[in-house]
């Protein structure tokens, strides 16, 4: 409830500060930058407080391995929580499958979900990385099996 109230007033004061760039005489540089900010500029006053920025913004939905294109040179492994020997970083699973591709893009399958595990794959494919849709417990590191899937 507080947080949006807190929005209601962030967005209010983009929007005013927004308008002065485009409504305002300063010039033709802001308007080449309008892209970044059009959210804000064409915000009525009954949108106020409605949007949700994370969904907006930073939402990225997990796809069905079957529909992202893998080929058959891509190496896989599946690992299990009993053969790993450190702290397992994952919830609501006892396996993952690291996939490796020849162009450097490297998957994580979690419950027949595709997630990426480097920054390549997110940036190519739209894949979410597990942190950031919750399967991957905060604080528990994956670097062990990017190195895994980098050594296939």
């Amino acid at each position: 409830m507080i947080s949006k109230h807190f929005v209601k007033i962030f967005e209010k004061l983009t929007r005013a500060i927004v308008r002065q760039f485009t409504l305002g005489d300063l010039g033709k540089e802001p308007g080449k930058y309008i892209g970044f900010y059009s959210h804000f500029l064409f915000l009525t006053d009954d949108q106020i407080g409605v949007t949700d920025y994370y969904k907006k913004f930073f939402y990225k939905e997990v796809k069905d391995p079957q529909k992202y294109s893998h080929n058959n040179t891509n190496k896989r492994l599946t690992i299990s929580r009993k053969e790993y020997d450190k702290l397992w970083p994952y919830k609501n699973t006892n396996s993952v499958t690291v996939e490796k591709s020849n162009d450097g893009c490297i998957f994580l399958i979690i419950n027949k979900k595709v997630y990426a595990l480097n920054g390549t794959t997110s940036q190519k494919y739209n894949f979410p990385f597990a942190h950031d849709l919750g399967e991957a417990f905060i604080g528990r590191a994956v670097g062990d099996f990017i190195s895994i899937a980098l050594e296939l």
